[in-house]
């Protein structure tokens, strides 16, 4: 595969300050042998305290593969969920990822799996589990996936726009 996964990653944390967690990830992401060079990685921050809202026309330019959201405990997770609907009926293609230190306790996995948006939700420390993700769509996704705190939503999801 030529093309790059372009990924865009939504970063949420303390309000006006870097996204730490979302930057670890990118970085651990970004020197992974076998996926070093292969994924392009924009961070975006959201405009509005505690809130997902705006953040489509900041992730529409940016023509993504994949979106990662991070939900916050002390932010609208509705907020999050429309986003997640406005970001698949944009580009039904979109594969949508949310990961935290621990979203069960941010949101319920059973609203995620109602929601019919997300594609994966990892929970626990993400850099690893996301890597192997990442890893398993450059390669073509073409088997069952299984992974340790890897929820997979949709069984058919994958990236149509990158495979070879």
């Amino acid at each position: 595969m030529s093309k790059k996964l372009n990924i865009v990653a939504v970063g949420t944390g303390d309000w006006h300050k870097p996204a730490l967690y979302v930057g670890y990830v990118k970085t651990f992401l970004e020197k992974t042998p076998g996926i070093k060079g292969r994924t392009e990685m924009t961070i975006v921050c959201p405009d509005f305290n505690g809130s997902f809202k705006g953040l489509l026309p900041k992730i529409k330019p940016l023509s993504p593969d994949m979106v990662t959201v991070t939900p916050h405990e002390d932010w609208d997770n509705a907020s999050m969920f429309e986003l997640c609907h406005k970001l698949k009926n944009w580009n039904p293609d979109l594969v949508i990822v949310v990961y935290a230190e621990s979203p069960r306790n941010r949101i319920q996995v059973e609203d995620v799996r109602k929601s019919g948006v997300i594609d994966y939700i990892i929970h626990g420390e993400a850099e690893i589990p996301f890597t192997a993700l990442v890893k398993y769509l450059l390669d073509g996704g073409n088997a069952q996936f299984n992974f340790p705190n890897i929820i997979c939503f949709k069984r058919e999801a994958a990236l149509s726009k990158t495979k070879s």
